[in-house]
């Protein structure tokens, strides 16, 4: 299939070339910075965002995209399912 953007650098503001399910840790970053999450089932989320050392809680609510860039998102407290998108 062709591509019109393949020659096109990515950047933090463009679209998502990819997707995945995170791995949730309380001890283990992520393999990847997170570029934003879409939120499938609200709640609760617990992370650290890519310039801090704190976890912080957000609260999230089905069908919305976050432009929040996480390292890490924690097992423990998270009840939102969410979709990486790096």
């Amino acid at each position: 299939m062709a591509d019109n953007f393949e020659n096109v650098p990515e950047s933090i503001q463009g679209p998502a070339t990819r997707a995945v399910v995170p791995t949730l840790s309380d001890t283990v970053d992520l393999p990847n910075v997170t570029k934003g999450i879409h939120c499938n089932t609200a709640g609760a989320l617990i992370g650290i965002l890519a310039g801090d050392d704190t976890q912080q809680t957000f609260t999230l609510v089905a069908g919305a995209f976050y432009p929040y860039r996480f390292k890490r998102i924690f097992a423990t407290g998270t009840a939102a399912s969410v979709i990486a998108f790096v």
